[in-house]
């Protein structure tokens, strides 16, 4: 989902606003290497997801993308709203969109 989103704010704002900022150690494997170069010998990394909710593609838009949009004039961002909403339509329902967010848990001692 993320991946779609960089891509439409590639299109729409051009490669310099394409990125949007990492959203705290997405790697794994780089995330058990700082807790061992740490000291930490026992070390386990899994997975966690809970489902997001927001009252539209263009609010989730508005929430997730400050950055770029405080570059895009308004047609830019009206057009990223449209684009969005119409990549996300599959996840929306009659309360509005649904966004499964996953992070990396860490446990170590």
């Amino acid at each position: 989902m993320w991946e779609l989103l960089e891509e439409a704010l590639g299109r729409l704002l051009g490669p310099a606003a394409a990125a949007l900022p990492p959203l705290a150690l997405g790697d794994a494997d780089e995330l058990r290497r700082l807790a061992r170069t740490a000291g930490f010998t026992d070390v386990t990394v899994r997975i966690d997801g809970r489902l997001a909710r927001f009252p539209s593609p263009a609010e989730f838009v508005r929430r997730t993308m400050l950055g770029a949009l405080a570059v895009a004039d308004t047609a830019a961002h009206q057009r990223l709203v449209d684009e969005v909403t119409c990549t996300m339509t599959p996840y929306v329902d009659d309360v509005g969109l649904a966004v499964v967010l996953s992070t990396h848990v860490l446990l170590a001692r």
